[in-house]
């Protein structure tokens, strides 16, 4: 007997098992460190919540380093598999301070 069907069901079960690629990681540290004109990654951070809620995309995470921020308005959410991720950067715990006047939009 072959052994070429067996490792092909094996090869198809592990490539079904494989989660999705993930999207970017990006950070947010309120300023002087951060600055919305940045491209979002550790060294060169955005400084608001809204610029990253104007910019993720569906299985993108954005860290939010240690500060107050006020907070954005996310129009998506992602998709059930891949989600659009916000986290407190690793060891610290950012604050949300105020709303975002955004909040008081009606949704469309």
């Amino acid at each position: 007997m072959s052994r070429w069907p067996v490792l092909i069901v094996v090869i198809a079960l592990l490539s079904a098992t494989v989660p999705p690629a993930l999207g970017e990681i990006y950070v947010v540290a309120p300023p002087p460190a951060g600055d919305d004109a940045n491209p979002g990654t550790e060294g060169s951070p955005w400084a608001t919540l809204q610029h990253a809620a104007d910019t993720v995309q569906s299985g993108d995470t954005v860290l939010v380093r240690d500060g107050a921020y006020t907070g954005a308005h996310f129009t998506t959410s992602g998709t059930a598999a891949q989600p659009i991720m916000l986290r407190a950067y690793p060891g610290e715990q950012p604050e949300i301070v105020a709303r975002s006047r955004n909040f008081e939009k009606p949704p469309s």
